[in-house]
């Protein structure tokens, strides 16, 4: 499901940092899933859903298919916590930690802090998280 809505896909339409920010950090993990996965995402900008390829959304779930139980539940974790099937792949194949993922997925929110600041609790929340993609790398890298 998350490949049909991958965060990586949906750019802002302004400011102008941000949509800079998004495709200079974003395009090339969509990139990446194209060379390396077969996974041809299309980019929008906005919030309105766009469908992805249904031969995008195959190679996804093929892929997940062809995952022992271990490495399976490891991307069962990534996908929902990073919001994004392409990160979430790429820190499976070892192409990318955790943390930078996490923070890729957070790339909105980020941008949001540096115009208005940090909620102390939801950076309590944050932190968590990151941990959580964090320990990703070591459930990954365990399994290799």
């Amino acid at each position: 499901a998350y490949a049909g809505s991958d965060v990586v896909c949906y750019l802002a339409e302004h400011p102008t940092p941000l949509v800079e920010r998004q495709a200079r950090q974003w395009g090339p993990w969509r990139d990446w899933a194209a060379r390396e996965m077969g996974v041809v995402l299309t980019p929008v900008a906005g919030i309105f859903h766009q469908p992805q390829s249904p031969g995008a959304i195959a190679r996804v779930k093929a892929h997940a298919l062809s995952l022992d139980d271990f490495r399976l539940t490891g991307l069962a974790t990534a996908v929902p916590l990073l919001g994004s099937a392409v990160l979430a792949l790429a820190v499976e194949q070892g192409a990318l930690g955790g943390g930078a993922a996490f923070d890729l997925s957070r790339i909105d929110e980020l941008f949001q802090e540096e115009q208005w600041g940090v909620d102390a609790e939801a950076a309590e929340r944050t932190e968590a998280r990151r941990a959580e993609a964090q320990l990703l790398d070591q459930w990954f890298r365990a399994l290799d």
